[in-house]
């Protein structure tokens, strides 16, 4: 698991973050996702990591300490 501090998470952009949310869209799709998820952060991984193109999800991938 990647660990980084508060201050990283706050120098991250915002276009990289972001939160699991369960939302419908107009034409009725849901998301299916694990409810555990719901309300975690999520990061693009090059902004954490070295690897490049994956989604990160606080609690699985990554910790803010």
């Amino acid at each position: 698991m990647i660990t980084i501090s508060k201050e990283e998470w706050n120098q991250i952009p915002d276009c990289y973050k972001g939160k699991w949310m369960r939302e419908i869209k107009d034409n009725g799709w849901q998301p299916n996702l694990p409810e555990e998820y719901i309300g975690r952060r999520t990061v693009m991984s090059g902004c954490i990591s070295d690897e490049k193109g994956s989604l990160l999800t606080e609690g699985i991938h990554f910790e803010i300490k």
